[in-house]
């Protein structure tokens, strides 16, 4: 086991997890039979804790039957219970608010009257990768209850505990403020840059274009191509991974024997799946690379200009288009066929080279309170580790 050997305050003491409340387990009842689930009994899982940010938690997705509590090891455990847990991914951390139970990806800590349920809740949080250091897996890394319980934990005086809390949610307050104001921030950028994007590829952004057009009307010598006609190779293969929203190009990674898949500096990479579908960049550097079936590798002919075409791919214009007309939405991905299909609001070359100049003019400031604004929310996220610090310390209070 990890052990902490922080000094602590005169009155505080180092002690397990098992010394302030009971460990328990939950469990999933099979899942084969409908009549042990959409029962009474508030059920959770890791992923009912996927991006949720409240301290409390009084029910998941599904409940489940009480023929399926009797039918799993899965417990009904009290108010008050702190659920943190334990596999797929190790750390989310919430607080039961009424009577509640888990599935087995938990472990669930009930407290005795040694430990204010809110300092429990702050401490786990803050020991997530002291956590991560004491699981062991193959396919995917679990804390085990017997490892749970001998995790260490900083242990004030009651009274000090509640302090702590408050003094915890003080500044927390005052940090997630500060954080609110530059995620606003950011999608007021978001929303700029795609206002800049339409008026782009309805052709206001050009001094060529005279006159007002209407919403979906091309200004006069525009019409819309598919982009399979503009294109010499639509391709994509089984093999090695280029994550296009943060590349990596690694010479080990190249595959010689894929002849299709090889990367031409220009090539315009367009993902097809998941929650980046649609997502589009320019491959602009003289490194061998491939890509999996995950993204499409658009290689152009000389009518169309590549950064032009990533730039619409990326605008909202484009992704209304394959979102409500083409996306196989069980599987959220689309097809060569569907991308080869894309129409492409096609102007004379001149004109394309004009409207990227004017894009990136307008980007450049945009990008760069963009990076601002991310480095602001990394410190504060490191504000955050190190006001729990600090508490668990005995510094804060």
């Amino acid at each position: 086991m990890t052990e902490m050997k922080n000094i602590l305050p005169p009155n505080w003491s180092w002690v397990k997890l098992e010394d302030v409340g009971e460990i328990v387990a939950g469990g999933t009842p099979s899942t084969l039979v409908n009549e042990y689930f959409d029962g009474e009994i508030a059920w959770i899982t890791p992923a009912d804790l996927t991006g949720y940010s409240n301290k409390y938690i009084s029910k998941g997705r599904r409940n489940i039957s009480i023929i399926g509590l009797k039918n799993s090891t899965a417990r009904i455990v009290p108010k008050g219970s702190i659920l943190f847990s334990s596999r797929a991914p190790i750390g989310y951390v919430a607080i039961a608010s009424n009577d509640i139970c888990t599935n087995q990806g938990f472990k669930i800590l009930v407290p005795n009257k040694k430990v204010d349920s809110e300092f429990v809740y702050y401490y786990l949080k803050s020991a997530k990768q002291l956590a991560e250091k004491n699981a062991s897996g193959t396919t995917f890394k679990e804390i085990s209850s017997t490892n749970f319980k001998q995790l260490p934990i900083p242990l004030p005086p009651l009274l000090e505990q509640k302090k702590i809390v408050k003094k915890i949610e003080e500044l927390f307050s005052g940090l997630d403020s500060g954080i609110a104001s530059l995620k606003k921030a950011k999608e007021q950028l978001r929303i700029y840059r795609q206002s800049v994007l339409a008026h782009a590829f309805s052709g206001k952004l050009t001094e060529e274009v005279k006159g007002e057009t209407k919403n979906g009307e091309l200004p006069e010598g525009w019409k819309w191509v598919k982009l399979g006609e503009l294109s010499e190779l639509i391709t994509k293969v089984r093999d090695n991974y280029l994550d296009i929203s943060k590349p990596k190009y690694l010479e080990d990674s190249f595959n010689e024997k894929q002849k299709r898949s090889i990367l031409k500096k220009g090539d315009v990479l367009f993902n097809l799946v998941g929650a980046s579908i649609g997502r589009a960049t320019v491959f602009n550097i003289d490194i061998k690379s491939n890509i999996n079936q995950a993204v499409a590798v658009i290689r152009l002919k000389d009518k169309l200009k590549n950064n032009y075409l990533s730039y619409y791919l990326n605008s909202e214009s484009a992704k209304k288009y394959y979102m409500n007309e083409v996306v196989d939405f069980a599987r959220a991905n689309l097809s060569l066929t569907d991308t080869s299909n894309i129409p492409i609001p096609y102007c004379p070359l001149a004109q394309q080279t004009q409207i990227v100049e004017e894009i990136e003019s307008r980007f450049a400031g945009s990008e760069a309170l963009e990076k601002a604004i991310d480095e602001s929310l990394t410190k504060a996220e490191t504000l955050r580790q190190s006001i729990l610090k600090k508490a668990f310390e005995g510094k804060l209070v």
